[in-house]
């Protein structure tokens, strides 16, 4: 099994949606993530028009190794509290 680093390296090396985005570099050095990023991990697609704001909670939450669903979680009260577009 690999380790909880490896899986971020593979994930910021292969290709994805992130690619193209201007914060994807200090995503990737700080360990940040956004709901965009978020929507692509659950569903594997990553809209445009999805917010883009890192910050260490939402990685936080993506990458929890205890409760790997407490994103879903987390996402949905976020969507219920903003009202926002569902990810």
């Amino acid at each position: 099994m690999a380790s909880k680093n490896e899986y971020i390296r593979r994930v910021f090396e292969a290709p994805a949606p992130c690619d193209q985005c201007s914060k994807r570099v200090e995503c990737a050095e700080n360990e940040l993530a956004c709901r965009a990023f978020s929507g692509y991990v659950i569903n594997g697609v990553m809209y445009d028009h999805t917010v883009r704001n890192p910050n260490k909670v939402l990685f936080n939450k993506i990458f929890n190794d205890e409760d790997p669903r407490a994103i879903i979680g987390f996402l949905k009260t976020l969507q219920d509290n903003q009202g926002e577009l569902p990810i």
